[in-house]
């Protein structure tokens, strides 16, 4: 008697992404081992995404949604999944053609407790670069939002723990292994950049940095998991939000930002620290924003 192979459903949500799917769509379906099932989500897209789905024929399969949002599209594909394996691919993301078969290899072999297998990151798009992430540990999963959802999870685990949809603007990924890490369950990287991660302004990522939400977001998962953030770690989180926040203003710095926009930011920045090294030159930047960055 042989054993069955396991089987990797791969799901896609997507939302006006067209224009990027079918590059997702091409690394997903060129894998030295295959996927079991490729399923995109379409959530409400009002571009030619159903075309591009199309065009793949019975090679993939879909569900359409409305309005779902990103955490709400992958609760929406769970009853739709029969593999041992669950992955998520964001649409504007792709995977390495050996993705599969190393995280797959990788978690076959590894104690139960070890419920996903995470990758470093090879960025692209309007940053280049390689993430540098580190061993699995308290610490950098309930601070340093450390892992991404492109990891293989164990199926079982999605299902019975799902998406927190509270989490649709931003830190979804970061809730559900955290809800994973509460209930026993570990990652485990494996450290090689398998995972190709777009950045660009229009993800949630994107948005949350553009929208200096990282405060209000971080006081939510806190609030989320009380029994988890002790008060040393709830200010340790705190803290680290407040310092990518600052990082996000002083990142959006530009000479063509109108005067509301500077407005907006020095006030975000004065809210989030007002003792910064870098307020006084926020401040400057609001009045006088190309002769600052200028001296940048």
């Amino acid at each position: 008697m042989t054993n069955k192979p396991p089987k990797v459903s791969v799901v896609i949500p997507c939302h006006n992404y067209a224009h990027f799917l079918p590059e997702t769509l091409e690394s997903v379906l060129n894998q030295t081992i295959p996927a079991f099932e490729v399923l995109v989500v379409d959530d409400s897209s009002s571009d030619n995404t159903p075309e591009i789905i199309a065009s793949y024929g019975k090679r993939i399969s879909s569900i359409r949604v409305e309005g779902r949002g990103a955490y709400g599209a992958r609760n929406d594909s769970l009853p739709h999944l029969s593999g041992d394996y669950f992955l998520n691919v964001d649409a504007d993301n792709r995977i390495a053609p050996d993705f599969i078969e190393q995280t797959l290899n990788a978690l076959t072999k590894a104690p139960p407790d070890i419920g996903y297998i995470y990758t470093q990151r090879q960025y692209f798009g309007d940053r280049q670069g390689l993430s540098s992430l580190e061993n699995f540990s308290e610490e950098n999963i309930l601070i340093h939002k450390m892992v991404d959802m492109g990891a293989l999870i164990r199926m079982p685990l999605v299902k019975k723990y799902g998406f927190d949809e509270r989490f649709n603007d931003g830190c979804g990924d970061q809730a559900f292994f955290i809800k994973l890490y509460e209930q026993g369950f570990r990652g485990q990287l494996l450290d090689a950049a398998l995972l190709y991660y777009r950045v660009h302004g229009n993800s949630i990522t994107g948005a949350v940095r553009k929208e200096y939400k990282q405060c209000r977001i971080q006081q939510r998962l806190i609030e989320s998991f009380p029994t988890l953030f002790s008060e040393e770690l709830a200010k340790q989180a705190m803290d680290d939000a407040r310092n990518r926040t600052l990082v996000s203003i002083i990142h959006n710095r530009s000479a063509d930002a109108n005067f509301s926009r500077r407005l907006q930011d020095f006030k975000a920045f004065t809210r989030t620290n007002v003792r910064h090294a870098e307020w006084l030159r926020q401040l400057k930047y609001l009045v006088y924003p190309k002769a600052v960055l200028q001296k940048d």
